[in-house]
């Protein structure tokens, strides 16, 4: 297939603009509806026990996928940008449904390039990594300067899946307590993303070793099960990933299986969806030696300077 080439116009960057505009406000109000029904939560809630190595062999199984699978990966856009190649591809998850992503390319250097997945939050999409949402756009672009592909995936019931949710804003499941479509969030966007990995040892201008993730809130919780399941994570930041959520999806229960996978934790002190005791709970469940809990002054929405923090981190371990 022949990917299309397409130069955005001023008119077009007007109408991206307003989009991006639109998708901010759909997050701000998601962000606080979510905050009144999991504040209580995060503060009274029970720590939950971590999974044993027996729960997380069991869980492990519950999340493997049939990697013979054909992938059937097509690229079929392709959007020219000063500093990158944005390639759009579509391939075939595990259940035979077809994945959206973006896979961006650095148009200096040479490659192989490192590569680092960027999970978006509840609500948002892969294109929130270029229209900023959360500070999105400042994320892939210092890391295209800083010579790495990025990597994005559209989660199951955002973006372009978005009928899957009969296209309703995702957190309305929270609110019709309808868990198991939740958990098929994620566990399958999960899986999602260890398939777009099968993809990316196949080209030849990606260095499959060199791999890093960052998640951001409801990406921030799916890395950690990611980084657990997939040792071709080599270096992970989670951003605001809320930690007492329900038991079963909880980031504490994977917490000590992530192995010695370099892991930082980005969060903000005055975030509705955990504590400073919860947080540097699970900092001490992380079994490696190399792993990072800083604080912002900010709620759920960190600073731009998270920005820094976070590219510093996969620098110091893909470099």
């Amino acid at each position: 297939m022949v990917p299309s080439r397409v130069l955005r116009s001023p008119t077009q960057r007007i109408f991206a603009m307003a989009r991006a505009l639109h998708r901010r406000l759909r997050i701000c109000v998601t962000l606080a509806i979510l905050a009144v029904a999991l504040t209580a939560l995060a503060q009274e809630a029970e720590i939950p026990e971590p999974y044993t190595d027996g729960e997380f062999a069991l869980v492990s199984d519950f999340m493997s996928y049939d990697a013979s699978i054909p992938l059937d990966a097509a690229i079929v856009g392709e959007t020219e940008f000063d500093t990158q190649t944005r390639y759009k591809v579509a391939f075939r998850g595990s259940r035979d449904e077809i994945i959206p992503g973006f896979l961006s390319i650095p148009t200096e250097g040479d490659g192989p390039f490192p590569c680092v997945l960027l999970l978006h939050g509840l609500g948002s999409g892969k294109q929130g990594w270029w229209d900023d949402v959360p500070k999105g756009s400042a994320m892939s672009g210092k890391l295209i300067a800083r010579g790495y592909a990025v990597f994005a995936l559209d989660a199951k019931y955002h973006g372009e899946r978005g009928a899957l949710n009969r296209y309703e804003e995702p957190w309305a499941m929270f609110g019709r307590s309808e868990f198991s479509r939740l958990r098929a969030l994620m566990v399958e966007s999960t899986v999602d993303y260890r398939r777009g990995l099968d993809w990316l040892e196949t080209r030849d201008d990606i260095d499959a070793d060199r791999i890093g993730a960052i998640g951001y809130s409801m990406g921030g919780m799916m890395l950690y099960y990611l980084a657990a399941l997939d040792s071709r994570v080599d270096v992970a930041v989670a951003c605001v990933a809320p930690l007492m959520g329900a038991p079963s999806s909880s980031p504490i229960r994977v917490a000590p299986h992530v192995g010695d996978t370099p892991f930082a934790m980005l969060m903000g002190a005055e975030d509705q969806f955990y504590t400073e005791t919860q947080a540097e709970h699970v900092l001490g469940l992380i079994p490696g030696p190399d792993k990072m809990l800083k604080f912002y002054e900010s709620g759920h929405g960190l600073p731009v300077e998270y920005v820094d923090d976070a590219t510093a981190w996969i620098d110091a371990h893909l470099k």
